[in-house]
């Protein structure tokens, strides 16, 4: 797990072990599991977390300025892209789910697509937040849809 490149905070490379564990022979919805957690009242680690990551985006997001979040944001990826081809190259990653460079960009430009036909769906203050959050040298339409996501339900949970 983990490599010796790339994000440091994924160094130094090691195995691990992982015990027993069950895997529901079903999936659960987020409908499904909000309507669990509202009848029950039980909040798993997970809920909590996104509602603190929701929390400190939006801390992060205010001490830098607030972000134009009318359109949808337009990022380069060509370093996060150029990151995954340089790691995808190495011999710890063959045969591996990483992408080619054009094919990262590829990706990510079609989820930009994607973004772009699901974008007034999200609250202007988490597509401030978002937006702000992926403004650095690392920016990624992944990263951005997955941050508007977890906002949104984390959003949900809260209600």
């Amino acid at each position: 797990m983990g490599l010796d490149k790339h994000y440091p905070e994924e160094a130094p490379a090691h195995l691990i072990t992982i015990g027993a564990f069950w895997i529901d022979p079903t999936p659960v919805t987020n409908k499904q599991f909000r309507k669990f957690v509202n009848e029950t009242g039980r909040h798993c680690v997970m809920t909590k977390a996104i509602s603190h990551i929701a929390l400190v985006l939006t801390l992060a997001v205010m001490s830098i300025g607030a972000a134009r979040a009318d359109d949808v944001p337009d990022l380069n990826v060509d370093p996060v892209c150029r990151g995954i081809a340089q790691q995808a190259s190495g011999p710890a990653e063959r045969g591996g789910p990483d992408l080619a460079f054009s094919q990262c960009v590829k990706s990510e430009q079609a989820m930009r697509q994607k973004l772009m036909g699901e974008w007034s769906t999200f609250a202007p203050a988490d597509r401030a937040n978002c937006v702000g959050s992926e403004r650095g040298a690392l920016a990624s339409y992944t990263d951005l849809v997955t941050c508007l996501e977890m906002a949104r339900d984390a959003r949900q949970l809260n209600k």
